[in-house]
């Protein structure tokens, strides 16, 4: 489905907390069990997400029965990184579907049709 251009302006506006907080609530709504690793504010005044693991893992984790969704979610403009993409490649290995989300996918209808 093609944006007004009005969505467009508001897909390149949107950040991507605002869509993580969109597509996270959407999970909820359709019964999906949702994993997000927050950001915390750092002792040197930095955000940062504390991992004891490769880095690059994905934004989301959605599982519903037996289906897992592993997402990815960019501004407009941007792409996953390469150890952004390769934990894409190792969950769509294990099963999982893998989605790049991005704002238009939101304003779209994209993602609600995913996630029911």
């Amino acid at each position: 489905m093609a944006l007004t251009e009005a969505q467009t302006v508001l897909a390149h506006t949107m950040t991507e907390k605002q869509l993580l907080a969109h597509v996270r609530d959407a999970a909820r709504t359709f019964g999906w069990r949702v994993h997000h690793c927050r950001p915390g504010l750092n002792r040197k005044g930095q955000w940062s997400t504390p991992i004891q693991g490769d880095p690059g893992f994905c934004d989301l984790v959605l599982l519903r029965g037996e289906i897992g969704l592993a997402v990815e979610l960019k501004r407009e403009g941007k792409e996953p990184t390469p150890a952004q993409e390769g934990w894409l490649q190792a969950f769509r290995v294990a099963g999982f579907e893998t989605h790049v989300i991005l704002p238009r996918d939101w304003l779209s209808g994209a993602v609600e049709r995913i996630l029911r």
